[in-house]
């Protein structure tokens, strides 16, 4: 059985969603393209757990994307 969800992250890794997403903002703006390790390498922490807010991260970027676009579109 496939389930997209998202484990519950464990409280006291150093990867936490507020400092991963702001490593992978940083990365996007001076990299463009960047990869999970490139991510660790800034927040520590373990690889499975930033994997999974990478992952977050880019769904979001591209919902973000396509809202501005649509924005762009209706005004």
């Amino acid at each position: 059985m496939y389930t997209d969800a998202v484990a519950p992250i464990r409280s006291g890794t150093k990867a936490t969603p507020d400092a991963v997403f702001r490593a992978c903002e940083r990365l996007r703006l001076e990299q463009g393209e960047f990869r999970n390790e490139d991510v660790v390498a800034i927040t520590g922490g373990g690889l499975s757990t930033v994997g999974r807010l990478v992952a977050i991260y880019r769904k979001h970027e591209a919902i973000t994307a396509a809202n501005d676009a649509l924005d762009t579109e209706v005004t």
